[in-house]
């Protein structure tokens, strides 16, 4: 068992209305589109930590962590959650499920078609999620 930390991109913030869209820690953490390396490394039982994205407004924290539970392919995952499929919610794009019902980049999906294929593999399906919410603990967090 291993454990890994992601630093989400730029900005991406939850408790600073920055968005983090992937990894998604409820009801059933998934990391599924970003770090393909990251996600190709890890096995069963790993731990992934997350730490917000960098702000000049805001000090980094530890948003939450989970333990893998699965990998699956991005194709299944779209069948699973429907609720992560990528969409705009209020402006804001949301989900981590890149793909469309056919298994083809979701037309919402800025990246590029390079490397498409390695981001599509590896969909992590996580458990035993710990995520800091709430005004006080995001404070403590913050600061410590």
């Amino acid at each position: 068992m291993k454990g890994y930390v992601y630093i989400a991109g730029r900005s991406a913030d939850p408790a600073a209305a920055g968005d983090l869209n992937d990894p998604i820690f409820s009801p059933r953490p998934t990391l599924g589109a970003c770090m393909p390396n990251l996600r190709r490394n890890l096995q069963l039982g790993d731990y992934v930590y997350v730490i917000s994205g960098k702000r000049s407004d805001v000090q980094q924290y530890l948003v939450g962590g989970f333990s893998v539970a699965e990998k699956i392919s991005a194709a299944l995952a779209y069948e699973r959650y429907p609720e992560y499929r990528l969409k705009k919610q209020g402006g804001v794009l949301v989900g981590n499920v890149v793909v469309t019902a056919d298994g083809s980049k979701h037309p919402l999906d800025e990246h590029k078609i390079d490397g498409f294929e390695r981001r599509v593999q590896n969909f992590i399906v996580g458990k035993d999620a710990l995520f800091v919410e709430g005004e006080q603990e995001v404070a403590l967090a913050r600061s410590q």
